[in-house]
């Protein structure tokens, strides 16, 4: 019977995946951390990423991320 990973190898997998992934602050759009293949994709390193904010890689503009957001803010999860 297999176990559950160890917390460690979710975060191998973040670290080196071929996905971009962010851990962002919903309050405000910050971004906290992007992992690699995110930087790569983008073309900004951790620390752009940092100074940018959601703005970077999501147009606010569109009404189906303010809905997204708002549903977010409601609920604590979209899809």
């Amino acid at each position: 019977m297999m176990t559950r990973p160890a917390e460690s190898i979710y975060a191998q997998l973040v670290e080196h995946g071929l996905d971009a992934a962010f851990l962002t602050r919903p309050e405000d759009g910050a971004i906290l951390y992007a992992n690699p293949a995110a930087c790569r994709l983008f073309g900004y390193t951790l620390d752009e990423f940092r100074a940018l904010g959601r703005s970077a890689v999501v147009d606010l503009s569109d009404p189906k991320i303010l809905e997204a957001l708002g549903q977010r803010q409601e609920t604590g999860h979209f899809q």
